[in-house]
């Protein structure tokens, strides 16, 4: 993530977890015949196993030496930014 933030700028990343925390193996063969080749079966990254660990982010951020306002793009405002710029009410 570092190094996204290096490469585009801390106002052009965010978190987008793909987790597949409780997914059956009816699911998973699915996602399979979709085409998605997951080497070994469902896997997670240490620490990341769910949803739940997804704060952890915002915490290591800080570790990191990120401040308050640069945790919250990353956390889910850029995306809203993006959204508000895009989408709009009126072409539905």
């Amino acid at each position: 993530m570092e190094y996204m933030i290096q490469v585009a700028g801390i106002d052009h990343v965010g978190i987008g977890p793909d987790l597949f925390q409780g997914f059956t193996l009816w699911e998973e063969s699915r996602w399979h015949t979709g085409g998605y080749l997951l080497d070994g079966g469902w896997k997670t990254t240490l620490g990341m196993e769910g949803e739940e660990c997804i704060p952890q982010i915002a915490l290591e951020m800080a570790k990191r030496g990120y401040g308050k306002e640069e945790i919250q793009k990353v956390m889910g405002l850029n995306f809203l930014r993006v959204f508000e710029e895009t989408w709009k009410p009126d072409v539905f």
